[in-house]
């Protein structure tokens, strides 16, 4: 389905409505295709986290976010920093800054107009993937607060392994607690 989403939409010129649909199915594909995680069944799901979940996004330096906009497409972007820096607010929200990185803030100007958004956490070690989607809050200091409406945990849907070595020399201090 998602590679016959994709012929179509780069072999046919459609009119607007009809390609507007298709961009995004097929944007929403790469996202998954990239991210390694689709499935048809993750194991876990619900519209809350558990307290294994929490602790997994409390322990995480990486971030995967996918954003739309209404006219320019579906955007992933890569957020990353020390543990903490996503907040877990409680079981339906997180929080995190938005570093200025490559100063390209996609997803910050995406969640601005369109405010629903995917969140991906990978655990490296062992191929897991937690996938969050719901709404987001952009505050007038660059952080987002995001209300979660789908958990999604896929254990071992990822077949690469990975080992940590060190922490980037650039990553941003953490600023605030939880």
């Amino acid at each position: 389905v998602l590679f016959a989403t994709s012929a179509l939409y780069h072999r046919i010129v459609w009119s607007p409505r009809p390609y507007l649909v298709l961009r995004r199915l097929d944007h929403a594909a790469l996202f998954l295709l990239l991210a390694g995680t689709y499935t048809p069944v993750g194991l876990l799901l619900g519209g809350a986290l558990t307290a294994a979940q929490k602790a997994w996004i409390a322990s995480a330096d990486t971030l995967f976010v996918a954003s739309a906009h209404p006219e320019a497409g579906a955007d992933a972007s890569h957020r990353g920093g020390f543990p903490g820096f996503v907040r877990v607010v409680d079981a339906r929200r997180l929080g995190f800054e938005d570093y200025p990185g490559n100063a390209m803030f996609n997803p910050l100007g995406n969640l601005q107009v369109h405010p629903w958004l995917g969140l991906l956490f990978v655990d490296f070690a062992g191929g897991g993937v937690l996938q969050l989607s719901g709404r987001a809050r952009v505050g007038a200091d660059r952080s987002v607060e995001a209300t979660i409406e789908e958990v999604r945990e896929t254990p071992a849907a990822l077949p690469l392994r990975y080992d940590f070595v060190d922490y980037s020399p650039v990553n941003p201090r953490l600023t605030t607690t939880t």
